[in-house]
């Protein structure tokens, strides 16, 4: 909104310029009509516009010099299209004071004013020819130098009234438009070194956003001519009404003094008072105060503000360079923020309300990205946002080109930290990624909070090296790609105990299975838990788990299918060959057993299965071949007896003979 309403502005000063311009040259020639076509002429040759008067001219002359100009118009460039139009101009000169060389203007009354203002697709404003010829468009008459504006050293105004303008703003390049209607201005006397007063008000309509405001502004100023300076006190601006979805919103701003030139504007003792629609209910503030400065030679603008944001404690400096394409630095800190108490309640979706299909799924466009260049630190003392807690945030963001990083990225949370980088780009297909490292996080209360689920609990660290691609969430999830690793200490898998479950295999080894869905009342605890996934196409592969419990080792493979919130996996329980006497008898007996747990359904409803056929089978197995093993070891022991007993025999055989020999 600001850039179209600062264009409108300035498209208001120069009509306005125009206006008093023409004013008065029609009253320095005291024969206003006669001279009328050629003024025309003369605005046409310059600007190429078509300037009607439709209406005779009346002027006064004493004791003032005044001239009543009536309906005026000013067309487009070659055209007969308007451009401007304004129902009544009036204007009157003191005119005694003239014999004094000074001018004192009485009155300026532009009632009626209508401009239209159009952008076209290539950034051309159809009031430019205005602003480079606006010296040549309507010069002074040719007269002495005694009578010439630029002799008169002094210049005095008893006040300026503009009531019931309208101005309307077209832009064909970003389809924005903005009406402005209902506009009043007016001042008090104006005189070098005088303080005055002035008092804007005006009505605000726009679609790309949708805008319907209401504008006022009142302040104290003194023109300080000579040193080309105005300096303004007591400024008080408000505006109220709804803007791009946001109802009920109010903004005061208030400035303690305020000094501009044609360098520069200096703003102190600024205040800042905002009531904004919380999208969660109720309405939120925001109270700053602070300075500003803006150098027009350099186009820079320095921003320092501190206050609160609602509950929290908000500072902020920012710099802006160039006006046309700004390149924002800043360095943001906040202090404890509840973004929660920001974000609409979740709960079932309008549409599975009532029998009707659900709508389209929300478009995520990060086209606002191609236009941003800004680059800074923001500092979060503590932080939740979807239930998900941290503290100690601090990151720092470069963004340019569409393509918005933060790097590097630090934060505390769940007893751990985090660090890695963020990005997001614009540029077709437009991808999201992040780089991640949680190190000595506490697993479970983050899955907790963040997924509502908490499957696996345990301290350690994640690693995350992902990448996507879209416009929605589902696309997000569907085109997901990269790895993840997470190694775990002193926790549990959540929602079965398969060591609770083998207990009663014995009488389940004849056939059949066991089932079950996960429940919060079970558990598997493990001292050491590690897997690694390789996701391609939002499915995640695992084919590495390996865990440890006092009485099993875990291992196993499958899928975890992020877009449909889904798993197919299958873990094997190994019972521990070392074990002795723990478990009970039950265990004991399937000592080096493993078995494999099937785990699939949803997130929110994990069933799993133990299939006791094939665990009999695979034990039958295992059982015969620890027979067989058994009976080929007896004999080879026989057999290796019956070789020891026979080279006995044949010892004693052979020594008896040579003792027969020796005898002989």
């Amino acid at each position: 909104m600001n850039k179209p309403l600062k264009v409108l502005l300035i498209a208001l000063s120069a009509i306005v310029v125009l206006l008093v311009a023409v004013a008065a040259f029609i009253v320095a020639t005291f024969n206003p009509n006669d001279h009328k076509p050629e003024l025309i002429k003369l605005v046409r040759e310059q600007t190429g516009r078509t300037l009607s008067i439709p209406g005779e001219i009346r002027l006064t002359l004493f004791p003032r010099i005044g001239a009543d100009l009536g309906q005026l118009s000013l067309s487009e460039p070659r055209s007969e299209q308007l451009f401007a139009s304004a129902q009544q101009v009036k204007v009157s000169v003191a005119l005694l004071p003239l014999f004094s060389r000074k001018v004192e203007v009485d009155r300026v009354l532009v009632d009626g004013l209508n401009v239209k203002v159009q952008r076209d697709r290539q950034g051309r404003f159809n009031f430019d020819d205005l602003l480079s010829q606006g010296d040549k468009a309507v010069p002074p008459p040719d007269t002495s130098p005694a009578q010439a504006p630029a002799s008169l050293p002094l210049l005095q105004v008893g006040g300026i009234a503009l009531t019931n303008a309208s101005l309307d703003y077209r832009d064909a390049a970003s389809q924005q438009q903005l009406s402005v209607s209902k506009l009043n201005f007016s001042t008090g006397a104006i005189a070098e070194g005088r303080k005055s007063t002035l008092d804007f008000s005006a009505e605000l309509q726009g679609t790309n956003p949708q805008l319907a405001l209401q504008l006022s502004v009142k302040s104290d100023f003194t023109p300080q001519i000579a040193q080309q300076k105005l300096l303004l006190d007591n400024v008080q601006a408000s505006l109220g009404g709804s803007a791009a979805g946001l109802r009920d919103l109010q903004i005061k701003l208030g400035l303690g003094n305020v000094e501009a030139s044609p360098q520069a504007i200096k703003m102190a003792g600024l205040t800042l008072d905002v009531s904004a629609p919380n999208p969660a209910g109720g309405a939120l503030a925001l109270k700053l105060q602070g300075q500003a400065s803006v150098d027009l030679a350099r186009e820079a603008v320095q921003l320092a503000l501190d206050g609160q944001f609602d509950s929290t404690t908000l500072a902020i400096k920012a710099g802006v360079k160039r006006f046309a394409q700004p390149a924002i630095d800043f360095d943001i800190a906040l202090g404890e923020l509840d973004a929660d108490r920001y974000l609409p309640a979740s709960g079932k979706p309008a549409a599975a309300a009532g029998s009707g299909p659900a709508g389209p799924e929300a478009v995520i466009d990060l086209a606002p990205l191609r236009t941003l260049d800004a680059r800074g630190t923001l500092k979060i003392a503590a932080l939740k946002i979807m239930k998900v807690r941290a503290s100690s945030i601090r990151l720092q963001l470069q963004a340019q080109g569409g393509r918005a990083e933060v790097k590097p990225l630090t934060a505390t949370l769940y007893g751990g930290g985090v660090s890695g980088s963020l990005l997001a780009s614009a540029q077709a297909p437009q991808t999201l990624a992040a780089k991640l490292d949680l190190r000595g996080i506490n697993i479970g209360p983050l899955m907790k909070d963040a997924l509502d689920q908490q499957p696996i609990d345990g301290r350690g660290n994640v690693a995350l090296d992902v990448s996507t691609s879209g416009n929605t969430v589902s696309l997000f999830k569907k085109n997901l790609k990269g790895t993840a690793g997470l190694q775990l200490a002193d926790g549990a898998i959540n929602g079965i105990d398969i060591a609770g479950a083998l207990r009663n295999i014995k009488s389940q080894l004849g056939g059949g299975a066991q089932e079950g869905q996960a429940t919060t009342q079970k558990k598997t605890d493990f001292s050491e838990f590690s897997a690694s996934f390789k996701i391609s196409q939002g499915v995640a592969r695992n084919d590495d788990l390996s865990a440890k419990t006092p009485l099993l080792r875990l291992g196993g493979a499958g899928d975890i299918f992020i877009a449909e919130d889904r798993l197919d996996y299958t873990a094997r329980a190994t019972v521990v060959p070392t074990l002795q006497g723990q478990g009970g008898p039950e265990m004991e007996q399937l000592k080096g057993l493993t078995i494999p747990v099937r785990l699939s359904g949803p997130y929110t409803a994990i069933a799993w299965k133990i299939d006791f056929g094939n665990v009999a089978g695979n034990r039958a197995r295992e059982l015969l071949d620890q027979r067989k093993g058994q009976l080929q070891q007896d004999a080879q022991k026989r057999l290796d007896e019956e070789k020891a007993k026979a080279g006995q025999r044949l010892k004693e055989q052979a020594e008896d003979r040579l003792k027969d020999l020796l005898r002989r």
